[in-house]
């Protein structure tokens, strides 16, 4: 799954970024 792999990279990137957290939460919402 390409998604889960991009996930994981905003997810590293997110972890500093609380707005790229929310980001990733709404896309993450998204997906499932």
């Amino acid at each position: 799954i390409p998604n889960h792999t991009t996930e994981s990279q905003l997810l590293s990137k997110a972890s500093p970024d609380p707005a790229a957290k929310r980001s990733l939460r709404n896309a993450g919402q998204q997906v499932v």
